[in-house]
């Protein structure tokens, strides 16, 4: 298959890496450094799951986005940050426009995405991963993974059938050496991620620590607190949460969950350390609005989310 990865950060990098090493025709579109970088050096992950490269002959790098817009994709990853969702959304509107037989895949974390796009491009032609691992950039060509939990999740929101390109991604991700697999029910599998990214990106932005500070009775106390709102809200939905209560997930959250991920800085983290927005809106900021709209109590999350919100405004205002 033909395949763009639209944006080389980590997860671009991660996955297009997986692609190529699985056999797929891979297209990258990187900018600035990254493009450089790649088109000397290759691209490759290591880590946990192991490591993999690619040398810059196995794929395509395109800086450019009206070079790509006269080629056929089969399938167009969106890799890019949903805090920069205004800068890229013109942008893979066109992509998918020139190309009406694509599968796009939002790559990223969060919830509420699809809505922007559903005006121009149908819910079979939408899918979403849940990934499971810890990423970090380690160089402009090159991502680490610091922890890797279940299998990544592809899917199609509201659509249990099996889909020829999603099958054919996720086998390919499979061969490249990232562990990964249809989900027929993948609203289920994001909201599982929601919890784990909304009870963890925000406490350790503003706490700045990495993941492995966020344990003890007071994190138990603000875990529970979040976690009985979000399943609240899953519920809502109609999908199903991970376990049969939420004080058993804040419990394994705690126990299990967070010494796994201990030294993981997470993606928020990350973004605030280099001066970069965050994605709040579409973690416990989605949270708000899910439960604004069933009338479900999230005095927790909201709390968080303008923490959140104010620590960004007051940093950038020096």
């Amino acid at each position: 298959m033909n395949i763009l990865i639209y944006g080389a950060g980590s997860v671009g990098v991660t996955f297009g890496t997986a692609l190529v090493a699985g056999g797929e025709n891979v297209t990258m579109l990187a900018r600035g450094e990254s493009r450089k970088v790649m088109a000397d050096q290759g691209m490759g992950y290591s880590g946990v799951v192991g490591a993999r490269h690619v040398m810059p002959h196995q794929f395509k790098i395109i800086a450019a986005l009206p070079s790509i817009l006269s080629r056929t994709y089969d399938a167009i990853l969106c890799c890019t940050k949903l805090s920069n969702l205004a800068d890229w959304k013109d942008d893979i509107l066109a992509l998918t426009a020139a190309n009406p037989d694509s599968r796009l895949v939002f790559m990223q974390n969060g919830w509420g995405v699809n809505a922007h796009f559903a005006h121009a491009v149908p819910s079979d032609r939408m899918a979403n991963a849940g990934i499971q691992l810890g990423i970090t950039r380690k160089s402009a060509n090159l991502a680490e993974i610091n922890s890797a939990g279940d299998p990544s999740d592809i899917g199609r929101i509201g659509l249990a059938d099996h889909d020829p390109v999603i099958d054919q991604l996720v086998a390919s991700v499979n061969v490249g050496g990232i562990s990964c697999r249809f989900d027929a029910d993948i609203g289920s599998a994001l909201w599982k991620k929601m919890l784990y990214n909304c009870t963890t990106n925000a406490s350790s932005t503003l706490l700045n620590v990495p993941n492995g500070g966020l344990g003890g009775p007071d994190g138990r106390a603000l875990m529970g607190l979040l976690v009985d709102e979000i399943y609240a809200v899953i519920k809502a939905l109609g999908y199903q949460p991970p376990l049969p209560s939420a004080a058993a997930f804040a419990d394994l959250m705690v126990r299990d969950m967070l010494p796994l991920t201990a030294e993981h800085i997470s993606s928020m983290l990350q973004d605030r350390r280099h001066g970069k927005p965050t994605e709040i809106d579409f973690l416990n900021g989605a949270v708000v609005r899910v439960a604004e709209q069933f009338g479900v109590p999230c005095v927790a999350n909201k709390v968080i989310y303008h923490l959140v919100k104010m620590m960004t405004h007051s940093e950038d205002l020096k």
